[in-house]
């Protein structure tokens, strides 16, 4: 049985109308020995104009086990074509928002369970 987890934070501008909702698409990830699928991977999921992201997953030693800037490209729990281990792995996503000056910053924590 897999289930995900969502984390997500709302940001609110000045009006109602204006939320923007950033999140990744789970916490948990659980790569098999066949190949993962699209949806499995840990990625930004929004529906707002990102003009910059960058997101980086640290090990706990935290050395970075996986970084890319302005991609939608996702984790797969992998580190130069090998498994990473079961663990717990940190992640910062920076990103700015389509008519915002300031980098926004999303921290958390990654499960990867083989």
């Amino acid at each position: 049985m897999n289930i995900l987890y969502t984390l997500f934070l709302i940001l609110s501008f000045s009006s109602i109308s204006n939320k923007c909702i950033v999140e990744v698409n789970t916490t948990v990830l659980r790569p098999s020995c066949s190949q993962i699928e699209e949806d499995e991977l840990f990625k930004i999921k929004t529906l707002c104009e990102l003009t910059y992201s960058k997101i980086a997953i640290y090990n706990k030693w935290n050395r970075i086990m996986y970084e890319v800037i302005n991609s939608n490209n996702g984790f797969d729990g992998t580190y130069e074509n090998m498994d990473l281990p079961d663990g717990i792995y940190d992640y910062v996503i920076d990103y700015k928002l389509d008519r915002e000056d300031h980098t926004l910053q999303l921290k958390g924590q990654l499960r990867i369970e083989r």
